[in-house]
C-alpha cells in the first residue's frame, strides 16, 4: 500500500486540487484557491502545468483586483505571488508597477518598472513596446509629482 506522503503526490490528486481551486476561484473565493494552488505547487514544485495554472490564476485574480475592483493592494498582493514563482515574468513585473503607481506608491512604482526595464531585450518588438509603455508611465507619473509639488515645466 502506497505511503500517504506518496499519494498526496499523485499527479491526479494534484490535477484534482487544481480543479477544485479553479472551481473556487469562478465563485470568488480567491483566498480558499490560492491555498489549493499553492498546496498543488508544493506537492509537485517542478510540474509546469501546475506552475502555469498557479501564475495564470494568480494573474487573473490581480488584474480583477487592479483594473475591475480598483483594489490595489490586493492586485499588488498576487502581483507578488507570481513574482515568487517566476521572477523573470517582465510584465508581470510592469503590472505591479502600475498597480503601485495607481496605490500612489511611486517609488514601489519605478522600483517594479525598473526591475521590468532590466528584464526586456530592446531588439524584440513586444519588447520595445513594452519600454514604450514603460516610460509612458514613469512620465505619467513624473507629471503627478510636478502637479503635487505645483512645480510647472518651463
Amino acid at each position: 500500500m502506497p505511503r500517504r506522503s506518496d499519494m498526496n503526490k499523485d499527479p491526479d490528486r494534484v490535477m484534482e486540487l487544481t480543479q477544485q481551486a479553479i472551481a473556487l476561484s469562478d465563485e470568488g473565493h480567491y483566498d480558499a484557491a490560492e491555498a489549493l494552488l499553492r498546496k498543488a505547487l508544493v506537492l509537485l514544485p517542478d510540474n509546469e502545468d501546475i506552475i502555469r495554472n498557479y501564475v495564470n490564476f494568480c494573474i487573473e485574480v490581480a488584474h480583477n483586483h487592479h483594473c475591475v475592483f480598483e483594489n490595489f493592494v490586493d492586485a499588488i498582493k498576487y502581483y507578488k505571488k507570481v513574482l515568487e514563482v517566476v521572477p523573470t515574468e517582465a510584465e508581470t513585473w510592469m503590472d505591479l508597477g502600475s498597480a503601485h503607481a495607481s496605490n500612489q506608491e511611486i517609488m514601489d512604482a519605478l522600483q517594479a518598472w525598473q526591475k521590468a526595464l532590466e528584464l526586456l531585450d530592446v531588439t524584440r518588438p513586444r519588447d520595445k513596446e513594452n519600454i514604450r509603455l514603460i516610460l509612458e508611465n514613469v512620465r505619467m507619473v513624473q507629471g503627478g509629482l510636478k502637479d503635487i509639488d505645483g512645480v510647472t515645466e518651463e
